[in-house]
């Protein structure tokens, strides 16, 4: 009986043996699982502080645009308004000196 028992122990002790080898390996493998997680994890933080800067510089240039619009109107209304006082003034000109010349051609026809 001695016999039987002891071929039987060496197979449970192989056996044993075998087990905590791959318990090496898994534990191998979760390590570098872990390591790979934790990079990830760098890169993921990374790709989310890229995304709040790119959010935060889009609401900037958002702003920078409205502004620029405001002063292109307010560029055109001033625009508008110098063209407008320079007709006027043309008109007043052209209003006083027309009749003028006018006159002094009559004078100088007449004479």
């Amino acid at each position: 009986m001695h016999c039987v028992i002891f071929p039987h122990l060496q197979e449970r002790r192989k056996e044993a043996e075998a087990i905590a080898r791959e318990a090496v390996e898994v534990h191998g493998v979760m390590k570098d699982l872990s390591g790979l997680v934790h990079e990830q994890g760098e890169v993921i933080n990374k790709v989310e502080e890229n995304v709040t800067s790119s959010r935060d510089t889009v609401v900037k240039a958002n702003q920078e645009l409205e502004q620029a619009a405001a002063y292109q109107r307010s560029y055109r209304k001033k625009c508008c308004f110098f063209w407008i006082i320079f007709l006027i003034v043309v008109g007043i000109a052209a209003a006083i000196i027309v009749p003028i010349v006018i006159k002094a051609s009559q004078d100088s026809n007449s004479k």
